[in-house]
């Protein structure tokens, strides 16, 4: 299991072979996160999986809805969203609906 770490109010997570990913989220008086190189939408649709994964621990942890909002994995799920509404969820939604199922399955 991926362990995150916080380096300066920026939430990393270890992945395979000890790469970083960056799914976390910044203090509210930082703008806007910007990227170095943009991402083409078969890049961001390959990466998916990933994003949702991520919303997911973020969900499991118990990171409200206006931190996840902060997050890089909220603002890709959010352009796949934009670019191809017929083929991926709302950000939002996808939130809600990960959850209710977390609430269940603790309930259980």
């Amino acid at each position: 299991m991926a362990r995150p770490l916080s380096l300066n109010g920026e939430l990393f997570l270890f992945g395979l072979c000890n790469e970083i990913v960056l799914i976390g989220f910044w203090d509210l008086h930082m703008p806007a996160p910007t990227y170095t190189s943009s991402l083409t939408i078969g890049e961001l649709e390959a990466s998916y999986p990933t994003y949702c994964k991520a919303l997911r621990m973020l969900v499991r942890d118990g990171i409200t809805e206006a931190k996840a909002q902060r997050t890089v994995c909220w603002n890709r799920l959010e352009t796949l969203h934009r670019c191809l509404p017929a083929q991926f969820r709302d950000p939002r939604q996808l939130y809600f609906l990960l959850k209710r199922d977390h609430a269940k399955a603790v309930s259980c």
